[in-house]
């Protein structure tokens, strides 16, 4: 009887599981099938694995409040959130984006609250899909779009209405795009948070132009990074792509003697020698890798500190 029991329980742990994991890829999916090909770059968040680390619980409860009015728990109704990046992704310039979210949201509350800001909404439809303006009375382009029951759109019209088109296999997504594709079939793609993006040559070398110590960076061409976690902490990369073996030697030299020198400063204090000694950085053969291993103990001293200073 007990092993029959036991025969039970494993069997139901089973399914349990492999229902869990069928979601996860079918939400994963959704959501990068619906990311335009042409984005420059794309950041995905697996929301419902970082939900349950202790950073992510003290970071959203000071704002779990304003969240909760719109009817969304973070820790329960956020899945996963895919963003399409798109226009110049350099500091000083212009960029957008594409939101697509997995969420269970209320549509009617969403709205109500809208309303009760003051804001002028108007509402259109695209393909029986309800498209929002004015929701934002700073960023006039930006819209939401309530796509189905768990999708949750926000960006330009233009790029929700092609996010449309792709979820009914209209167009290219971005699994389509070949460069940006080789960039993360390396990253941890079960990782909680991860994001790859191309940099054309002439934004980077006009953003370096200012400061001759950091020219050697302006081979970058690409970024690529993910950030996970388990019981031990955080582990993560930050991979800087260069075809020029030189630079890429300079650029770790760099790095590295800044961190040295940080290290050495006698006014430090634990927590940030602690930091420095969880970041590794390496010349490789495609760019630089920065590699990061934390645990979740420091990184709540640091945010604690990080709070006392405001």
């Amino acid at each position: 009887m007990k092993r029959k029991l036991f025969t039970i329980f494993v069997v139901s742990l089973v399914l349990i599981f492999s229902t869990y994991c069928k979601k996860a890829v079918k939400g994963k999916e959704e959501i990068l099938k619906m990311l335009p090909k042409e984005s420059a770059g794309i950041v995905f968040i697996n929301v419902g694995k970082v939900s349950n680390t202790e950073f992510f619980k003290k970071l959203t409860s000071s704002n779990k409040e304003k969240i909760e009015k719109w009817g969304i728990d973070p820790e329960k109704d956020i899945h996963f959130i895919g963003i399409a990046i798109s226009g110049k992704i350099i500091p000083g310039k212009k960029a957008g984006g594409l939101v697509i979210m997995d969420v269970n949201y209320k549509k009617d509350l969403i709205l109500s609250n809208l309303k009760k800001e003051g804001l002028n909404i108007a509402e259109k439809k695209y393909k029986n899909v309800s498209i929002i303006s004015g929701v934002d009375k700073k960023n006039k382009d930006l819209n939401i779009a309530f796509i189905s029951d768990n999708l949750l759109g926000m960006g330009t019209e233009g790029l929700l209405k092609k996010a449309i088109d792709l979820k009914e296999g209209k167009g290219n997504n971005i699994l389509k795009n070949a460069e940006l594709m080789d960039l993360v079939k390396d990253l941890n793609q079960e990782s909680f948070l991860w994001g790859a993006s191309l940099i054309p040559r002439k934004d980077i070398k006009g953003m370096l132009e200012k400061n001759p110590q950091a020219k050697i960076f302006e081979s970058i061409k690409a970024v690529s990074f993910f950030i996970d976690y388990n019981n031990a902490g955080y582990q993560g990369e930050l991979n800087l792509y260069s075809d020029d073996e030189a630079k890429i030697k300079q650029m770790a030299d760099f790095l590295n003697g800044i961190k040295a020198m940080i290290a050495m400063g006698k006014s430090q204090s634990p927590e940030l020698q602690e930091l420095l000694s969880g970041i590794s950085i390496s010349a490789e053969s495609k760019g630089i890798k920065i590699a990061v291993n934390l645990t979740e103990d420091l990184i709540m001293r640091l945010k604690e500190k990080a709070g006392k200073k405001k």
